[in-house]
């Protein structure tokens, strides 16, 4: 078993117990936005890839990428106006920041789209540089730059936190050349036309959010076991349904944690991030080639989703929980064609 398998379990019993205190629709709901998409990795676990299957998953990824952020990139150019007329949604689908549409690309919301690039980013450059010279990965790296305006189009801040520590980490751990692309990244940022660096920016949002958490902070300290599986984010959201009472978005993963199962649940998250990011390092030392290339993937990933949980319900947000345990596992599984 995975040395993050005891972590896993862990915040499950957690959330067991937690749902068998609170009960009801809360307790269900709670449960299934939390955990549902942890039976990827039992799927995954009881059903390996092989080294060709491997492959071929993360050609599905940066196929699917790249389309998504082709799309991304032409919502700009038909701007919100055109878009609700094609039937999606403002305030819901339809966002902007500052005047600026954020683009979705072909996920109900940015938030989806945005980590979405991260993920296709750090994983697809960790397996495009380890061959270069291979025609897909050629193809990837020559669709780079697409991709990160796909990113860009989002202004999810999350996500070009999480692209930015991913990178760093390629960079200083297998592939040295990715560390150029650092102050490139902040070139772009700082390049933005003002009022969308502003937007971008801003400390309003930032702002917004540490207010909330000080606000439900003496929850935390009066409920050190937690309030309950599914008091807040999207859990809460559906409970309380469309026409019900307002309920609280943390947007932090590690708040929304210890907030609902307590200290001891913010442990085992902690522990869950740590333990699956050291495997995955451990694997990419171990092996060779594209499995190699495919664990340093993975530990990019994992860290990168440990810098958006700070600003994001990370695994609120679909399908990134599927993506995070289905990696995992896989990577978890690879046995070298050598061995």
């Amino acid at each position: 078993m995975p040395g993050w398998a005891p972590a896993v379990a862990g915040l499950i019993a957690l959330a067991l117990a937690s749902g068998i205190f609170v009960g009801g629709a809360q307790a269900l709901i709670g449960l299934k936005v939390g955990f549902f998409y942890v039976l990827v990795a039992v799927a995954a676990w009881r059903c390996p890839l092989n080294g060709r299957e491997r492959d071929r998953l993360v050609t599905i990824l940066m196929v699917v990428g790249v389309l998504t952020a082709a799309y991304g990139v032409v919502q700009q150019v038909l701007g919100g106006a055109r878009l609700n007329a094609l039937g999606y949604p403002y305030n819901t689908t339809i966002r902007f920041a500052g005047g600026f549409l954020r683009s979705f690309s072909t996920f109900n919301q940015p938030f989806g789209f945005g980590f979405f690039m991260m993920v296709v980013l750090v994983v697809g450059l960790a397996q495009a540089l380890v061959e270069p010279g291979r025609i897909r990965n050629r193809l990837f790296l020559l669709a780079a730059p697409l991709l990160t305006l796909g990113l860009l189009s989002s202004i999810v801040r999350g996500a070009w936190l999480g692209v930015a520590v991913g990178v760093a980490y390629l960079g200083l751990s297998r592939y040295r050349v990715l560390l150029l692309l650092i102050p490139l990244g902040l070139l772009a940022v700082v390049s933005l036309p003002p009022d969308l660096a502003g937007a971008a920016l801003s400390s309003t949002s930032t702002a917004t959010r540490t207010t909330s958490w000080q606000e439900n902070i003496d929850q935390v300290i009066t409920s050190p076991l937690g309030v309950g599986v599914g008091a807040s984010g999207a859990a809460a959201e559906k409970v309380a349904g469309p026409n019900g009472t307002q309920t609280f978005q943390p947007d932090n993963f590690y708040f929304k944690t210890v907030l609902e199962l307590g200290v001891l649940g913010l442990w085992m998250l902690a522990l869950l991030l740590i333990a699956a990011f050291t495997s995955a390092r451990d694997a990419s030392r171990r092996f060779e080639g594209r499995d190699a290339a495919l664990a340093s993937g993975v530990a990019a990933m994992v860290l990168a989703v440990a810098a958006a949980c700070v600003v994001a319900t990370y695994f609120e947000i679909f399908p990134m929980d599927l993506l995070f345990w289905l990696f995992l596992t896989v990577m978890a599984r690879c046995v070298p064609a050598s061995r």
